[in-house]
């Protein structure tokens, strides 16, 4: 595992860490964002921030295809989905169980949730899509939220019903 930690109040540093993102595209790496930048209780997709999506800006591939040409780089945005936990259908009382946010204690957290006896997890892989179908990194930012928040928002109400 290579995490590059993103560091959102070190403005210094947003060069040096879309430059190792774009080196680990270029190096054949596929890159993992979250890209609402912050936890949250999961009752929705919070708002993400497009910065993370300027890492794709400017890039091209290093591999051509049959003409030549620069390969497309891909964005695949991804649904996580809490479905059930200890076989009770996730809600709004229960999903705190595996939402870690505000000042909730990370250590004690994560002894809770691995005292649960199951937690069921659907994880949706949505089509991807080329990055140069969008003029800016804040359409395509835009564009995955939608994707994701759709699924969720669909999901959550057959949850929380």
């Amino acid at each position: 595992q290579r995490t590059i930690f993103i560091e959102r109040e070190k403005r210094t540093e947003v060069n040096n860490q879309r430059q190792e993102m774009q080196d680990r595209i270029r190096g054949g790496d596929s890159l993992i964002l979250f890209p609402e930048g912050t936890t949250g209780t999961g009752g929705r997709v919070l708002p993400f921030q497009s910065s993370l999506f300027g890492v794709t800006e400017n890039y091209i591939h290093p591999m051509t295809d049959d003409e030549g040409r620069p390969l497309d780089l891909m964005v695949q945005p991804v649904s996580i989905i809490y479905k059930r936990i200890n076989c009770m259908p996730t809600n709004r009382s229960n999903r705190s169980c595996v939402a870690w946010y505000g000042d909730m204690n990370i250590g004690e957290h994560f002894r809770k949730f691995l005292n649960l006896q199951n937690v069921e997890v659907e994880v949706h892989f949505h089509e991807p899509v080329s990055r140069n179908l969008f003029k800016t990194r804040k359409e395509l930012s835009a564009y995955c939220h939608r994707t994701i928040e759709k699924k969720v928002e669909q999901r959550l109400r057959r949850c929380d019903d």
